[in-house]
């Protein structure tokens, strides 16, 4: 009952549009696994004006590289139909920008996926996959089973760079499916042997490997991109990521399952529920996120079972696997990201939170700060309020650990910002608008 609650209202934030919300990974789709990669063009058009979404995108060719163009006039959001013209951010980004892949859907348009680059002193949006079926290749490819009706969930990049996994879900009914795709133009669209679709996706390193799941049933495990050998877990899996060893991971799961939290072998085997006090029977466990260092995995415990999560922060030792909690008990906090010296974690606060337990609408957005929390001794900083307006999610360090690009609706629409760790230079960095659920950042 509390799943089937948690789902509805999920629905009814969602119906609107894209927004600040990254969902319960629940649901199944009974989408057939490919047997090998369909080649799909994945590079950057070159035409100065795109098609419209009903028309066929010409083959792209490799961004050019030389001089680049005159900025636009104008910083404020710009229509479907947008120029790959480069402009000028308001202040100079640092050299180690990295390419970032973003998913842009309006309600009557397919859903693009869009990079953004920065080079030369100029920003440059530039369409990447066209996930509308009408621009497949074929009938084999897995674009033409990506529904039109399904919004972004996650979209998370492999920590080699290499892939790039999207997962959707369906606005009505309970369809998800993953759609993991790599830079020489692979197209993946795994499945469970039950023909369930993938709504967890966490990458083993160093490997072809990911962990899977979906909570609709205790389903989870590890299996190739392309979906073949599965090796089953004998667990559900809302989250998980790989443990620094590779051969073990910590996966969270539904209350309801017995296992809130728990480390197990990637091929299935040794199952150990993870007991602790300070863990209540309510909530999920989310937000698992390994330190760079290896030293940490970061989470978070909801206070509540509801559409999306907040709660604590909490610290796991990797080796140790003691535990303890970072920040304040009465906060709902979520989305976490470690900074590159592992000394610092990134994340948003649910501003409105305690009025959103009820089923949320219109008129009750949900809105969030951006945060830091330094790891050594708990000490939190604010770098942007919600203002009681705006919402603030998916922060993301640049490489060098010199700013953060985090999603925001505070100029109107969800585009990427950009903002100092002393606070410092925010700016708007993406024209389109309607930038959904997460953004994933290449190496």
């Amino acid at each position: 009952m509390v799943r089937r609650f948690a789902f509805l209202a999920l629905v009814l934030l969602t119906l609107a549009g894209c927004g600040p919300t990254t969902p319960l990974a629940t649901s199944s789709s009974p989408s057939p696994t490919l047997a090998r990669p369909v080649q799909s063009p994945l590079a950057v058009p070159t035409v100065q004006a795109y098609p419209s979404p009903s028309t066929r995108l010409p083959t792209p060719s490799p961004i050019p590289t030389g001089e680049l163009a005159l900025p636009l006039a104008s910083p404020s959001p710009t229509p479907w139909v947008v120029q790959p013209t480069p402009y000028a951010p308001q202040e100079v980004l640092p050299d180690s920008f990295p390419v970032v892949i973003y998913a842009v859907k309006r309600s009557s348009n397919p859903l693009q996926l869009w990079t953004l680059r920065y080079a030369g002193g100029m920003l440059q949006e530039e369409l990447w996959l066209d996930l509308s079926p009408t621009a497949a290749e074929s009938a084999d490819d897995p674009r033409h089973r990506v529904l039109r009706n399904m919004w972004v969930n996650r979209l998370i990049s492999s920590p080699d760079g290499r892939y790039v996994a999207l997962s959707q879900r369906a606005w009505e009914g309970t369809k998800t499916q993953t759609l993991i795709f790599g830079q020489e133009g692979e197209l993946f669209l795994p499945a469970l042997p039950s023909g369930m679709g993938i709504g967890t996706v966490a990458w083993i390193p160093n490997s072809n490997r990911i962990i899977v799941g979906d909570l609709v049933g205790p389903l989870g495990g590890t299996m190739t991109l392309d979906g073949a050998d599965y090796q089953p877990f004998p667990t559900e899996v809302l989250e998980a990521v790989a443990l620094p060893d590779g051969q073990r991971a910590l996966i969270s799961a539904i209350p309801s399952a017995g296992v809130k939290l728990a480390v197990i072998n990637v091929d299935g085997s040794n199952l150990m529920p993870q007991d602790f006090p300070g863990l209540s029977s309510t909530g999920y466990v989310r937000d698992l996120a390994l330190s760079p260092n290896d030293q940490y995995i970061a989470f978070t415990k909801e206070h509540l079972v509801t559409y999306r999560g907040g709660g604590r922060i909490w610290l796991l030792d990797t080796n140790t696997f003691d535990y303890q909690p970072l920040g304040p008990d009465n906060t709902y906090d979520y989305g976490l990201a470690w900074s590159p010296d592992s000394q610092t974690i990134a994340f948003s606060r649910w501003d409105s939170y305690p009025d959103i337990q009820t089923l949320p609408h219109e008129s009750i957005a949900p809105v969030s700060g951006l945060w830091l929390i330094h790891v050594k001794d708990g000490q939190e900083q604010q770098l942007l309020s919600s203002e009681g307006l705006y919402a603030h999610w998916s922060p993301h360090w640049l490489p060098d650990g010199s700013g953060l690009l985090f999603l925001s609706d505070r100029g109107g629409e969800p585009n990427i910002w950009f903002i100092r760790p002393d606070g410092s230079e925010l700016q708007q960095l993406t024209r389109q608008g309607s930038l959904c659920g997460e953004i994933a950042v290449r190496p």
